[in-house]
């Protein structure tokens, strides 16, 4: 009958490390959805900015090819800069 008692025992404990073991999985699991969706919203925005940054500077293409080396106000280094903002955008994407 101690057997017996001690097996019942035993099982209760090892119930109780299984239970307490899934939990801790999925809070974790839980967990790591919530860095994902986090990720990619912030990557959506990234990918966002650089469509628009992207289209702006293609606008300033544009006009700059139609009156020379100043665009309303906006010089070629504004320009390099917008551009270099893009690439930057850019290597967002491939990461």
């Amino acid at each position: 009958m101690y057997c017996n008692i001690t097996g019942r025992f035993l099982a209760l404990i090892l119930l109780k490390y299984l239970t307490e073991n899934e939990m801790l999985q999925e809070e974790q699991a839980n967990s790591n959805l919530t860095k994902l969706r986090k990720l990619q919203h912030e990557l959506d925005e990234a990918e966002e900015r650089a469509d628009i940054a992207e289209s702006q500077v293609n606008k300033m293409r544009a006009k700059s090819r139609d009156s020379g080396s100043k665009v309303s106000g906006t010089t070629k280094s504004d320009i390099s800069v917008l551009l270099h903002l893009v690439l930057i955008n850019k290597q967002l994407d491939t990461v």
